[in-house]
């Protein structure tokens, strides 16, 4: 439904510790927030006014929850609705939530149901007693399969097209079909059979509520509550589903066994991408890599007998994973936090490390930090692990990188970079966000020495430096100037990093750097006596850079 900001001074906030607005006053907050959703003063501003210390990008993530009066009927807990972005502000969900047992009330979606364990429990006791007192009674008799399942079909409704499925459903059918381990379309099998993941369990979720999933008729009978042999109610836990999806061009239903082979092999593994979205699949690409080197950096942790003890420390890592993964790629940051466990541990040993001895989460990610320094400015390579043996990634990782993206070497690459971070993920180069730039600029001058080294030539153009070893040209430039460059030349956009150029054209752009990168290579190149081209005559000579 349609956010109305009048809201904010009827309800109680849900002001969490550590919050950017924890030292505000309660009509302070509300005032901050009119002016938020009001839109009559920019984000930074607000920001700067009321002395937050956030930034634009992290603002929307930080916002509170409100109490809309509903009270956990479980146990009795305070529920809270999170207040909507100002980009969502037409779309807000509100959906209460209890922080103790995660019982959900679905305000704007009255049909849905809550899947928590109290209420799965309950209907499943409420059902057991409408069949009992059915049984007792004589209402009804179970129907027939036949019956039942003409009228599941009936309720199925119309199946979505495949040529209009968006990539985040594409992705969400390919990681159902595998943790359900399918073998037919129409029967993927029960809820009630699996061990979800998190990611997985929220990718059926997903399904269900774009009626991508529908009750397959092949479900048994005995899990549907029946009333005058229509049916009342069901467990979602104990149906069976069917995927709701056309294959080229027609009804599963109505594919022979060949074809339907080869529908199952094409949802479970999508080697084509229908509907391409860069901003979701960056986002994507950024919370899978921060998921899998969390569950590394756990498993280090754990190896060397260190437990995280709060949620603080929890918000440590991820704070310091994001800050590691705008600049190394994810084999360099798991070689420096297996250096930098190395290293508390002979210090618990030793008894070295004074007061960190109670923050030893902290200690690791300061040695971690001091590391990546530290051999940057030695201008020594940075180590890159590969990734561990003891580790298995999750499925949702080996489908969106091996079967989507085909980049099965993900784990020995940077991150795709980009102008914007909201909310922990990373967005498409066309989002806002400057500020950050400064964070995913390369800045590794060990670097430069092998630049200057295989240098024949270079040029100092409107978009960054040139330099040319004999047989390619390359761009140093910081990462705005590149992506004007890359839009004027007027290059089609795959990813933030990836894009389609003329396979004539010798130029190559491999990084983005720092302002002080490049100002360190223009000397060092001036002071190498590498021969220099102006911009024109590099200009008539290579026909890279025109102007209109």
């Amino acid at each position: 439904m349609k956010f109305n900001y009048k809201v904010l001074t009827l309800h109680e906030f849900n002001i969490k510790k550590y919050s950017v607005f924890e030292k505000l006053s309660i009509p302070e907050l509300t005032q901050i927030l009119i002016e938020y959703y009001l839109k009559e003063k920019p984000v930074k501003v607000l920001i700067k006014q009321y002395g937050l210390k956030t930034v634009p990008t992290k603002f929307g993530h930080e916002l509170p929850e409100i109490d809309l009066l509903d009270r956990c009927p479980y146990d009795g807990q305070q529920m809270w609705v999170k207040l909507p972005t100002r980009a969502h502000m037409d779309q807000w969900e509100m959906t209460a939530t209890c922080f103790k047992c995660d019982h959900r009330i679905y305000h704007d979606i009255s049909d849905k149901k809550c899947m928590c364990a109290h209420c799965r429990y309950r209907r499943e006791s409420q059902l057991r007693a409408e069949q009992q007192l059915i049984e007792d009674q004589s209402r009804v008799a179970i129907p027939s399969s036949d019956i039942l399942a003409n009228q599941l079909l009936a309720l199925q409704g119309k199946p979505i097209d495949q040529f209009k499925l968006s990539f985040q459903n594409v992705f969400d059918i390919a990681v159902v079909l595998n943790a359900f381990q399918t073998t037919d379309l129409l029967n993927i099998g029960r809820l009630v059979d699996q061990s979800l993941l998190p990611d997985e369990q929220l990718a059926f979720n997903r399904l269900i509520d774009q009626k991508l999933l529908a009750i397959s008729p092949e479900s048994d009978p005995a899990v549907f509550t029946l009333i005058n042999g229509v049916v009342h109610d069901y467990l979602p836990e104990k149906v069976n589903w069917s995927l709701m999806v056309t294959y080229m061009g027609g009804n599963l239903s109505e594919l022979n066994p060949i074809s339907m082979e080869d529908a199952l092999d094409e949802f479970k593994h999508p080697s084509r991408l229908f509907n391409l979205d860069t901003t979701v699949i960056d986002s994507i690409y950024w919370r899978l890599v921060k998921q899998e080197l969390t569950r590394i950096f756990e498993y280090r942790l754990d190896e060397m007998k260190f437990t995280i003890k709060s949620d603080r420390e929890k918000m440590d890592i991820q704070q310091a994973l994001g800050r590691w993964m705008t600049s190394y790629t994810p084999a360099q940051i798991w070689a420096i936090i297996w250096r930098a466990v190395a290293n508390a541990n002979d210090s618990r040993t030793k008894g070295t490390w004074g007061n960190y001895i109670h923050h030893p989460i902290s200690y690791i990610v300061k040695r971690a930090d001091w590391y990546f320094i530290h051999l940057c400015e030695e201008k020594s390579e940075l180590p890159a692990y590969v990734f561990p043996a003891s580790v298995d990634p999750q499925l949702t990782t080996n489908i969106f990188f091996s079967e989507i993206l085909g980049k099965t070497d993900w784990f020995m690459h940077h991150v795709p970079a980009s102008l914007g971070i909201s909310d922990g993920y990373v967005h498409t180069l066309t989002t806002w966000g400057v500020e950050v730039l400064n964070q995913q600029a390369n800045s590794n001058f060990h670097r430069i020495k092998e630049i200057v080294k295989s240098g024949k030539w270079f040029s100092e153009t409107d978009y960054g430096l040139v330099v040319n070893d004999g047989n390619v040209c390359e761009l140093y430039a910081e990462q705005g100037d590149a992506y004007a460059f890359f839009k004027h030349q007027g290059y089609t956009s795959m990813s933030s990093t990836t894009w389609y150029k003329p396979e004539n054209d010798p130029f190559f752009l491999t990084d983005f750097y720092s302002f002080a990168f490049l100002r360190r290579l223009r000397r060092a190149l001036v002071i190498a006596g590498t021969k220099e081209i102006s911009q024109d005559d590099f200009h008539n000579s290579s026909m890279l850079f025109t102007y209109k």
